[in-house]
């Protein structure tokens, strides 16, 4: 994992915005990441990781969210394809959503997922199958009694009822 790690703050520093935006042909580049699996090693060595064993697990897991949502930037249809072929992703989001307690990587993870589902009628379709409303409604049910204790909370929950507003979108819904 300790290669892993070092990938993805290469990769997210390679897939920053600004620095695409340099880039001669900044589509060709995403397409030849995803025509190098990228996606797919990236979902499983974000399953691998245990980011409560050090820092450097942690800031892997941002740095791999980070790099998803800088391709999603660019190409949001594209890159939500390609993540969704991979089955274990949508899994592994829900999972690092339910994780107990706040911190930033469940916030981003929950950013992730609503970037996925306003972008992938896919993603929406394999939330619901994945019983996903009642998960997101459980992950928010705290805050019916009271309100987020500070920023991050806050911004979990809007990325939360995003989430559930976008799943809204189904026609079966």
């Amino acid at each position: 994992t300790d290669i892993a790690v070092d990938v993805f703050e290469v990769l997210s520093e390679l897939t920053d915005p600004e620095v695409l935006s340099e880039v001669e042909d900044p589509e060709g580049f995403v397409k030849a990441i995803f025509d190098a699996q990228l996606c797919q090693m990236t979902v499983d060595v974000l399953a691998r990781i245990d980011e409560t064993v050090s820092d450097e697990d942690f800031k892997a897991v941002t740095n791999g969210l980070s790099m998803i949502e800088n391709l999603a930037d660019l190409m949001p249809q594209e890159t939500c394809r390609q993540f969704l072929e991979i089955p274990t992703f949508l899994p592994w989001l829900i999972k690092r959503l339910r994780a107990q307690g706040m911190d930033y990587n469940k916030v981003y993870a929950s950013e992730i997922l609503g970037i996925v589902l306003q972008n992938s009628e896919r993603a929406r379709e394999e939330m619901v199958k994945l019983e996903g409303v009642d998960k997101l409604l459980r992950g928010i049910a705290a805050y019916r009694k009271r309100d987020p204790a500070d920023s991050e909370e806050a911004e979990y929950v809007q990325n939360m009822f995003d989430c559930i507003c976008s799943l809204m979108l189904l026609k079966t819904n």
